[in-house]
């Protein structure tokens, strides 16, 4: 038997690809099809292409992989289904956060079962955050600073100005403040980093981490509604179980590898 599974090469579609290929591989003899609906190409596909195909060995289970084009969901459901018919795919599991092409793909193939695949077994940001936050005002000096990040054994504090979030100080914001050599005269103000990264508490833990390497940093400010909410770390994400998600670990030693 042989079942086809659709990605866009996102962190999360991945996840999901990757948790019908382990079920899959437990339950039925199967031989898989990978569809990786193309954004762009170069370092990234590669990298999906052979991790995939890595995963199939892992697993003892006979995987392929093929590269549609996206250029419009419309489009790629078509090709998606005359690829998997053309297979002989008896199903073709789609991550639920590809709602349009998830759509589409009901659509246009009569013949061959859809089926949407959930990611929602992963906790979100809310619970995973620290609701206890250190706060300081945007007026205060470095070393008041310094003092309260070291009476709570912190390496970062919000910063606020009227009760507004502004910016955040860490420990590399100090580093680089006293490397210029006046970190003692400055204010929070002037060696913060701004503007916040920020991300909704509803968010997923692969939102998070996609969001830390774009920007490369190990701290990410949780908010809800314009209001404070949490803060979470590089730390917080490598405390979740390991193997809870092979592509969250690869995501989170990407980001600890920054260099700063």
């Amino acid at each position: 038997m042989l079942i086809s599974i659709v990605t866009d090469g996102s962190e999360l579609s991945n996840y999901s690809a990757g948790k019908t290929l382990n079920s899959a591989s437990k339950n039925w003899d199967v031989e898989v099809l990978i569809f990786i609906v193309a954004a762009g190409a170069g370092k990234e596909l590669e990298t999906a292409k052979k991790r995939f195909l890595e995963k199939g060995v892992e697993l003892d289970v006979a995987v392929s992989v093929e590269v549609v084009e996206a250029d419009g969901d419309a489009a790629v459901a078509e090709r998606i289904c005359e690829k998997a018919k053309r297979a002989g795919a008896t199903g073709i599991f789609v991550p639920e956060n590809l709602s349009g092409l998830l759509k589409e793909l009901e659509a246009r193939c009569s013949e061959i079962p859809v089926e949407a695949v959930s990611s929602d077994i992963f906790p979100t940001l809310s619970e995973l955050m620290t609701k206890r936050i250190a706060t300081i005002d945007v007026k205060a000096t470095l070393n008041e600073a310094a003092r309260l990040m070291v009476k709570k054994r912190i390496g970062s504090v919000i910063v606020t100005e009227k009760n507004r979030v502004v910016g955040i100080l860490t420990e590399h914001d100090f580093v680089r403040s006293y490397a210029d050599g006046d970190g003692k005269r400055k204010t929070v103000r002037e060696a913060m980093s701004h503007p916040v990264i920020s991300l909704d508490r509803s968010a997923t833990i692969f939102e998070a981490c996609e969001l830390m390497k774009k920007h490369r940093i190990k701290k990410l400010v949780i908010m809800e509604d314009g209001e404070l909410q949490g803060i979470i770390t590089t730390t917080d994400l490598a405390r979740l179980p390991l193997g809870i998600s092979e592509s969250l670990n690869y995501l989170v030693s990407n980001i600890k590898k920054l260099s700063f």
